[in-house]
């Protein structure tokens, strides 16, 4: 089996050994996938992997110039790699850099949803993306604004340049209890500058019975 995954991997190479200048995806993990830790392919300086683990922002990479991209699957306790793609992501140009938010899918034969999202004009610099998949309204505080996420939403905020070459405030989230009370899940104060940004996940964790929240910063 290693040996297959090997001449694949190996013609995945030759075909896709020019690639373009500038334009990147990044992959995005929603859930956690059965049997599969890592997804493998290649490009023009080598294999590269994406991992799965939720809510991981992975690594930047280009966009091939033909538009396409083979993903093998790699199991961390086996060892082994698929020996055929398990995903296959047709671009849709060279012009924008792109989000590909991967979800579980049980109705197509790789068990993996594909979302592609405009990280240039759905998501610009000195803003936040924010991703709610609770069922609980959600609100964001920043600064002395305020913005409600509804649930099983995103919602992108736009950041202004203080003075001096930053965005800087206090920025906390929180949803209204059964009981009418607040209860806060994050609380923290920014500092963006100009090429950067952040994306946030809020979700239901069942185990603890909370919201649960997680922030990255991208550029």
């Amino acid at each position: 089996m290693f040996k297959n995954s090997l001449i694949y991997l190996i013609l995945s190479i030759i075909i896709s050994c020019i690639y373009l200048h500038g334009k990147e995806f990044t992959m995005i993990t929603f859930d956690e996938f059965d049997n599969i830790d890592e997804l493998k392919f290649v490009n023009d300086t080598g294999l590269k992997k994406v991992v799965l683990e939720k809510y991981f922002v992975n690594n930047s990479y280009s966009i091939p110039k033909h538009n396409f991209l083979s993903f093998f699957a790699y199991d961390e306790t086996s060892k082994e790699t698929s020996t055929r793609p398990i995903l296959e992501i047709e671009f849709k140009d060279q012009v924008n850099n792109y989000l590909i938010l991967l979800e579980k899918n049980r109705n197509n034969r790789s068990g993996i949803k594909y979302t592609f999202l405009n990280n240039d004009s759905e998501f610009p610099k000195l803003s936040t993306l924010i991703f709610n998949r609770s069922d609980i309204p959600v609100i964001a505080k920043v600064g002395s604004k305020f913005f409600k996420i509804s649930p099983q939403s995103k919602r992108n905020l736009k950041f202004e340049l203080g003075n001096k070459g930053s965005f800087k405030e206090d920025v906390s989230f929180a949803f209204r209890r059964s009981d009418k009370s607040i209860e806060y899940i994050y609380s923290s104060f920014w500092k963006l500058y100009e090429h950067q940004k952040k994306i946030c996940f809020i979700d239901y964790n069942e185990k603890n019975n909370n919201l649960e929240f997680r922030d990255f910063l991208m550029h």
